[in-house]
């Protein structure tokens, strides 16, 4: 029975599932700065954070089982070619959550429906191959991960969460941080072809700095309410990224690729506080639970590969 549950935490890469939540939390309350939190029904953050994480675990499921045959070559300790979990089970527990997700997308804004059917497109678009394209392959990963960032921005305001210059800002950072640490992931083995993207990694959460600007810095004072929090996670979470791709640029060793893909992917829940405590009360508080989800992803990453 314990081999089992770790090939199941194997199979959903479960450091990972700890950064999945934070993506629609923030675009939550990204929202709510733009609309003033007005007539918000806090009770749908729920099922739009389960959503973002039935579909993150059915990417994941869908993507070794579109890979079986070329991991029974290169990567045969992975569950299913190991046969840990059969192809028949991954299969069921695939449909299992895409049902989840369409029970859950009963629970929030007919708004959100639009946004979930196209980041159930984008996995099966990229699983389907797009992922072994050069460039086209990290932009649609990135593109997954901001759409779960407005899956719970529409949640909290509907259509009305795209006029948000802060949700933008927020999508299109999520965006590029993880094309970004997709295109280092992918080009492990030829370090000289992540240069650009080991240097622009640690700049990108300063892209939500452009949305704040565009939302009226001087005229919002929300922004100025325990800044010194928002402002501690925005260099937190330059920090974690300069210094994994820091420890890239020096080695390029594919095993230190390899371990700093798994810091950067949980450098994303340090961004996703950072764009919490943005927001009014309880911001901070949703900030504080995500950096310990970070230190507990960090002690499970000890145990189980990121990627």
């Amino acid at each position: 029975m314990h081999a089992r549950l770790r090939a199941w935490l194997e199979l959903f890469r479960v450091p990972n599932l700890l950064t999945v939540p934070g993506d629609p939390i923030a675009g939550f309350l990204l929202a709510l700065v733009w609309t003033g939190g007005a007539s918000t029904a806090w009770w749908r953050l729920a099922p739009a954070a389960g959503i973002a994480l039935a579909l993150y675990a059915f990417g994941l499921v869908h993507n070794d089982m579109s890979d079986f045959v070329e991991d029974l070559r290169q990567r045969p300790g992975r569950p299913l070619p190991s046969r840990r979990i059969s192809v028949r089970a991954a299969g069921m527990a695939a449909f299992a959550l895409l049902l989840l997700t369409l029970v859950l997308s009963r629970l929030i804004r007919a708004e959100t429906t639009p946004v979930i059917v196209a980041l159930v497109v984008l996995i099966l678009v990229y699983n389907g191959g797009l992922k072994r394209l050069p460039v086209v392959g990290p932009l649609n990963m990135g593109l997954c991960r901001a759409a779960s960032l407005l899956i719970g921005a529409t949640a909290a305001s509907g259509f009305q969460a795209f006029t948000s210059p802060l949700v933008l800002a927020g999508a299109a950072t999520t965006w590029l941080y993880i094309a970004l640490v997709t295109q280092v992931a992918r080009t492990e083995t030829k370090p000289t072809g992540n240069r650009l993207a080991l240097f622009a990694l640690p700049l990108s959460p300063l892209i939500v700095l452009v949305g704040v600007l565009a939302s009226g810095w001087r005229q919002n004072p929300i922004f100025m309410d325990h800044s010194w929090v928002w402002l501690l996670l925005l260099l937190a979470a330059v920090a974690q990224a300069e210094f994994a791709c820091k420890a890239v640029r020096r080695s390029g060793d594919p095993a230190t690729v390899q371990r700093t893909i798994g810091v950067l992917i949980r450098g994303l829940i340090l961004l996703q506080a950072f764009m919490t405590a943005l927001a009014p009360w309880p911001g901070q508080v949703f900030a504080a639970g995500l950096v310990l989800a970070f230190f507990a992803s960090r002690s499970l990453g000890k145990r189980f590969h990121a990627s």
